[in-house]
């Protein structure tokens, strides 16, 4: 990320696609070639567990989900390899068409997939379906891509619950952002019940950190755990700590940000929202920046629609 953020402050000249595509190729190609490979599993419990990876040893963290290895890639974390494949998906839809661009959408949608990381993979949905719009000049073609991806969407997770058994059924219930279980989009319910709780007991806002702070004594119940501080559910976190009126400059900044009067746009920031309502991605310092960065430079700017 040093080595990329180093890139995007001394480049010279606009930034381009095509070298942060190839930059993600090799990055991706390398990941999953990894992953792959005999007692991937292993080895990252044992160098999580060892302390190399992180500042401290990591332990009790499962790389397991439905019963899928999940690949933790170069950023040691599932969430951030999920959005950053996102955004390597983004701009090469964007880019004009060269030779690869089907491999590297494949690479992509591969290093998203295999993260496990449900935000992500809403967020990229969003992406296909804002692309699919965005490329629609017309209204009524608008319309029948939309009905078409949606007749697709649902026959696919009919069947899917229909033939897959039960654990077909956990993993779509695991993406019911309205779900009582606090599953990956309206992640750990204990840390969204309290942050709405606490944003109603002062409307006015805690004050950023304050949620997040473990040096404060609170008990907050997820499960049968008990946490010193408030994660993993950044909207709501927000909300609590900035107040009514700070949370209503947030989200209209980051339409200003990414809407740019486009479905595109629109589709990539209903997405993003969404991921918010169940992870920390924003939490993650130099990586939202970027991620904020490459968003707003390859998102298409609008189009007009033909009325005919």
């Amino acid at each position: 990320m040093l080595m990329l953020f180093g890139t995007l402050v001394f480049l010279k000249g606009p930034l381009q696609g095509k070298e942060l595509i190839l930059f993600f190729r090799f990055l991706f190609l390398t990941a999953i070639f990894l992953y792959f490979t005999e007692n991937y599993l292993d080895l990252s419990y044992d160098l999580l567990a060892s302390g190399d990876v992180f500042s401290k040893p990591v332990e009790g963290q499962s790389l397991v989900l439905f019963g899928i290895p999940r690949m933790l890639g170069p950023f040691w974390d599932f969430r951030i390899q999920g959005i950053f494949g996102v955004l390597y998906l983004l701009i090469a839809i964007v880019s004009p068409d060269y030779k690869f661009k089907k491999i590297d959408i494949i690479i992509a949608s591969l290093a998203v997939i295999l993260s496990m990381s449900r935000g992500a993979m809403v967020l990229w949905a969003c992406v296909i379906l804002g692309a699919s719009l965005y490329h629609s000049k017309t209204l009524p073609s608008v319309v029948f891509r939309l009905l078409g991806l949606f007749l697709v969407g649902v026959i696919s997770i009919v069947s899917y619950s229909m033939f897959g058994g039960d654990e077909a059924k956990k993993t779509l219930s695991s993406f019911n952002i309205l779900s009582e279980d606090g599953n990956a989009l309206s992640q750990r319910g204990g840390f969204k019940d309290y942050s709405i709780n606490s944003f109603f007991e002062n409307p006015l806002g805690r004050g950023i950190g304050f949620l997040k702070s473990d040096l404060i004594d609170r008990n907050v119940l997820v499960g049968e755990v008990y946490y010193k501080k408030v994660s993993d559910a950044f909207i709501y976190i927000q909300m609590a700590e900035v107040g009514f009126l700070g949370f209503i400059f947030f989200i209209l900044s980051l339409f200003e940000l990414l809407f740019k009067r486009t479905m595109f746009g629109l589709m990539f920031l209903v997405g993003f929202l969404i991921q918010m309502t169940g992870t920390d991605v924003p939490d993650m310092g130099v990586h939202y920046f970027v991620i904020l960065l490459l968003a707003t430079a390859f998102l298409p700017e609008r189009t007009v629609l033909r009325q005919e």
